[in-house]
């Protein structure tokens, strides 16, 4: 084929048409083999995508739950902070902790 703005084979320069002919031409090769080398890269996110839905489905449930179990777990805190709060007055209360001395053994 001549190159753009050269008489071709009969002496006469390409149709402007032709010249849009072959670059489209051009264009959809160079399309159709950037598609082949790109395929099996999305192939491969295809994969990850369905695998990262798959730990999604299962996380989220898990997420449900911990958040249910939230308030529960505050009271649980709530109350061992009472517990400690109780043992804390009451060595202190027998002088032991006052003076530095280890708590009392039971």
């Amino acid at each position: 084929m001549a190159e753009p703005n050269e008489p071709a084979a009969g002496g006469q320069l390409p149709s402007t048409d032709a010249l849009l002919r072959a670059k489209l031409a051009e264009l959809i090769a160079q399309r159709d083999a950037k598609q082949a080398e790109l395929a099996p890269l999305r192939e491969e996110c295809n994969r990850v995508h369905v695998e990262i839905q798959a730990l999604y489905d299962t996380i989220a449930p898990l997420g449900q739950t911990i958040k249910a179990a939230m308030p529960e777990l505050s009271r649980i805190e709530n109350e061992i902070s009472d517990i400690c709060r109780v043992l804390k007055g009451k060595f202190m209360s027998d002088g032991a902790g006052a003076a530095g001395a280890p708590p009392p053994q039971a």
